[in-house]
């Protein structure tokens, strides 16, 4: 009864926070009608072309849509680390119970807002030309929206943790934000041409990879995502083994980060953050 009370209690103040709502679906979904309506109304109907525009679109939003919802787990935490740390001292909680039930709220709520944007972009991409796309492969897709979930959230709760053990409370909004500034690094490959494979070994950067694998059945070039197909350009094509492992990579560090920060962090006052 304890878990599922916990769980759904994280569910909630994550995945349905209004200011997650608004910026991670109303903000990106805003951005997804200008992408599909406005800005690729010249790319032809019922080509491999708008396949891949339309992917590119989906990798992009969701990164951004699920960095949004990180902000989220990193303020829910923050604000409630003192409860946390009570709960795992005086009630049955351990500290890695927690973090496990956390993960797990972390995965649902992500599947929710990964899905969201996935039948938003299908249903502007129908609206605009009249052409039902859907996902070359949704194992795929869905296997990218957890590793980026997971990371987003995992670099949430460290950042809270990092806020917290060296008192910067006063920085924590600002802290927060560099969530969303990684998430906004995936527009890079829009638009250069030339992009080091390195590049995609960076956080969330490999995961919006592979969501453009998922959508469009085809592994991504490097660089020019939306419109190498227009000039003809030959580009190389992202090494998918970089993407994963180092996804992969990332969401142990985080984790590894937080079980040595969780028990050595003093609870922030919940006075301070507000100021």
């Amino acid at each position: 009864m304890t878990l599922s009370r916990y769980l759904v209690y994280k569910i909630k103040s994550a995945a349905l926070n209004r200011h997650a709502l608004f910026w991670g679906i109303l903000f990106c979904g805003f951005w997804v009608v200008l992408d599909l309506l406005v800005f690729g109304s010249n790319i032809p109907p019922i080509s491999q072309a708008w396949i891949y525009y339309v992917g590119a679109v989906y990798a992009t939003m969701l990164t951004i849509s699920l960095a949004s919802l990180g902000i989220s787990f990193y303020f829910i935490f923050l604000y409630g680390l003192a409860g946390l740390r009570y709960v795992s001292k005086f009630g049955k909680y351990d500290v890695k119970r927690l973090l496990l039930e956390d993960v797990i709220a972390s995965i649902v709520s992500t599947l929710f807002y990964g899905t969201l944007m996935l039948i938003m972009c299908i249903i502007v991409a129908y609206v605009s030309k009249g052409v039902l796309i859907f996902p070359a492969n949704l194992g795929v897709l869905y296997l990218s929206i957890v590793l980026l979930g997971l990371q987003v959230y995992l670099l949430g709760l460290a950042l809270s943790l990092l806020v917290a053990k060296l008192n910067l409370a006063r920085h924590a909004r600002f802290i927060s934000f560099l969530i969303l500034m990684l998430a906004f690094l995936l527009f890079i490959p829009g638009n250069v041409e030339k992009l080091p494979q390195y590049f995609y070994a960076l956080p969330l950067m490999g995961a919006g990879a592979i969501a453009y694998w998922g959508f469009t059945g085809q592994v991504p070039p490097v660089g020019a995502w939306w419109y190498f197909y227009r000039s003809g350009l030959t580009i190389p094509k992202v090494d998918l083994w970089i993407c994963t492992w180092s996804s992969i990579m990332w969401i142990v560090l985080f984790y590894l980060i937080c079980l040595a920060l969780i028990n050595r962090t003093n609870p922030v006052p919940v006075e301070e953050i507000v100021r």
